[in-house]
């Protein structure tokens, strides 16, 4: 009876296979190979733009797949290029395994570019050929767009791991901000109010002052005082407040901190900086630009509170 041949030794069958093709139709395999078992044309010929013109880059493909190393997928991602996938796994990690790890990290940086230049919907993706090509300060802004997805679906796990990722790269400044919210608006669900208080602290010292993720970093500091007693946490919101002297944008991560912020206040006696706060924010509903209807959700749970608490 037949036996089972080693791992090892079918791969390297199938590297001879490869090897035994064009030069031309190796270089689209191995391009192909960077981004995964599912590859573009025109992502492919980008990677060996200088050896291979976009014509014969779509000749040869059409030759692989009459070889049956590749196939044709009858829907692409990206509708203006072919999208095709390795007929076997085994033929993508020959492919991947010809490069060396210099051409490896040089093939995840332009595959990277290419798929952020094409509107790539996964920011993870891109930000994975980025880690993959060293390149780890260039994956920070697709690392906070990957984080934003997964905090919208409730997947805090998910949110957690991947704004650590972006800190331990060294985000600085506004993007660091926006990683620690990350950390403030998982603590809130985990009732973790001393992670809460410190994270969006520190967010509130990077980021732009009256910005939507300002405003979120004072919610923040508002929640650590209204559920985990931190009166300092108060203090901070009080100060930021009164020092801003900005136009309040209308927008629904203000209403949301404004939320926050007003039963923080009232809960700890500050009525007079409550209806401050309402008037400012209810001021922001008379502009030209008062249309997001979480904003104004939002205000209209301010007036409620204003009526209960008779704050008028």
């Amino acid at each position: 009876r037949g036996t089972w041949d080693s791992p090892d030794s079918v791969l390297a069958m199938a590297q001879s296979r490869l090897e035994a093709l064009p030069p031309e139709a190796r270089h689209l395999l191995r391009a192909g190979s960077i981004f995964g078992r599912v590859f573009w044309g025109g992502g492919a010929q980008s990677l060996v733009a200088e050896q291979i013109s976009a014509d014969d880059a779509a000749t040869w493909l059409d030759s692989l797949v009459e070889s049956e190393i590749l196939e044709v997928q009858p829907h692409s991602r990206f509708p203006a290029f072919r999208e095709f996938s390795f007929r076997h796994n085994l033929f993508r990690e020959a492919a991947y395994a010809m490069l060396t790890d210099r051409d490896q990290k040089v093939g995840h940086r332009l595959a990277a570019e290419w798929l952020a230049s094409e509107g790539e919907p996964e920011p993870l993706v891109v930000a994975e050929h980025y880690e993959r090509a060293g390149q780890n300060e260039s994956a920070i802004p697709f690392l906070l767009r990957a984080a934003q997805t997964s905090f919208d679906v409730g997947n805090l796990e998910a949110t957690l791991n991947i704004a650590n990722r972006g800190l331990a790269y060294g985000a600085e400044g506004e993007d660091r901000g926006k990683l620690l919210l990350f950390h403030a608006g998982s603590a809130v669900w985990k009732g973790d109010f001393a992670n809460l208080s410190q994270s969006a602290r520190e967010a509130l010292e990077l980021l732009p002052e009256g910005s939507s993720e300002w405003f979120v970093a004072l919610a923040g500091l508002a929640f650590a005082t209204s559920f985990g007693g931190d009166h300092d946490a108060l203090r901070s919101v009080g100060e930021n407040l009164g020092a801003f002297r900005g136009d309040v944008p209308p927008i629904g991560p203000v209403g949301y901190a404004a939320h926050a912020l007003h039963a923080a206040l009232v809960f700890s006696g500050r009525a007079e900086d409550a209806k401050a706060l309402c008037k400012r924010i209810e001021g922001a509903t008379s502009g030209p630009d008062a249309e997001d209807p979480t904003f104004l959700g939002y205000v209209s749970l301010l007036e409620g509170w204003l009526s209960l608490y008779s704050l008028d």
